[in-house]
């Protein structure tokens, strides 16, 4: 009796848990590694810190543009006037656009969809299905897509976001919420007097990602975005103690992002426009503790820094405090 020819070690089908051994042997595969030895090759040398990230556990930031239409009018917008009147790019170009991101980036990624409130641009015009499949093919070819919006569509229509998650495969969501916003629904702009008053906003996000991941079993995150002006920066410790006072915010919310005002866009200035050291230090003031604000680098100290705290209440969950500009 002739023996069946030997089935190549590359073409079995790990098992459960031999997949999870090999995970844990080599928990970064070849091209990953590769492309994270290029990346740290390219940095400046003063850039090769002990605590710079690029390069050793991520090897971009990356992001799609195209869908810049957004519902809001808020005073530090990085769109340009003209945002509203760019045409949504065919599924093919946004295609594309993942594919570029998948050979620079390697397998696992970030991803962030974004241009204005990419959500609200493809509800309005009646194309929902294929930011389902834009989502989808993104975790198709072995990136971690994340969601960029203000959310009210989200919000007021569930069942999208229960699409992206369970046809797509959308695991996480960044919701922009702050006083700069115009047009929020129930709550006015100028009748908006500090970020307290955005609480029961944050909360109805809280639960509708509580939600979900009942319905759907998925462990679906939220990043929280917030952008800081003179008029809001004494509202940042608030924002902080608000988050953590609760272990289920803090196990829904997983990134805090504060955002300093930024030269983009339409922005209106303050008249005292911020700086991120002090808004970190409101940062440690909601805290209660003296935090490394450069205990991380997401690629240059001048654009995302930050750190990762665990936060105990009943279990230990991670949070994530970070500076963008």
């Amino acid at each position: 009796m002739i023996a069946p020819p030997a089935v190549a070690p590359s073409h079995r089908k790990p098992s459960f848990w031999g997949a999870r051994w090999s995970a844990f042997r080599f928990p970064i595969n070849g091209e990953k590694q590769a492309l994270l030895r290029d990346r740290w090759n390219s940095l400046l040398p003063e850039l090769r810190t002990p605590n710079q990230l690029a390069g050793r556990h991520l090897t971009h930031c990356g992001f799609t543009t195209g869908a810049s239409y957004c519902s809001f009018r808020c005073t530090h917008c990085y769109l340009p006037d003209n945002a509203n009147e760019v045409p949504i790019p065919s599924l093919a170009r946004m295609q594309e656009q993942i594919d570029a991101n998948r050979r620079f980036q390697g397998p696992g990624g970030g991803l962030q969809i974004t241009g204005g409130d990419v959500a609200d641009a493809y509800w309005r015009t009646g194309r929902q299905s294929e930011l389902v499949e834009v989502v989808r093919y993104a975790v198709g070819v072995g990136l971690v897509p994340m969601l960029m919006a203000h959310g009210q569509t989200l919000l007021e229509h569930p069942e999208f976001l229960e699409a992206l998650v369970i046809d797509g495969g959308l695991r996480q969501v960044a919701v922009h919420i702050d006083m700069t916003q115009a047009g929020r629904h129930g709550f006015l702009i100028g009748r908006i007097k500090s970020e307290s008053d955005l609480h029961p906003m944050r909360e109805a996000f809280t639960q509708l990602a509580q939600d979900i991941r009942e319905r759907t079993g998925v462990p679906l995150e939220l990043a929280h975005n917030c952008t800081v002006t003179e008029r809001n920066i004494a509202s940042v410790p608030e924002v902080v103690r608000w988050f953590l006072a609760d272990p289920a915010r803090s196990r829904i919310w997983r990134i805090l992002s504060f955002q300093p005002e930024a030269n983009t866009g339409r922005t209106i200035f303050s008249r005292n426009p911020v700086t991120p050291v002090g808004v970190w230090q409101k940062i440690c003031d909601g805290m209660g503790l003296k935090l490394d604000g450069s205990a991380y680098l997401g690629g240059h100290p001048d654009c995302n820094q930050g750190t990762t705290l665990l936060v105990e209440r009943r279990r230990v969950v991670t949070c994530r405090f970070c500076l963008t500009t």
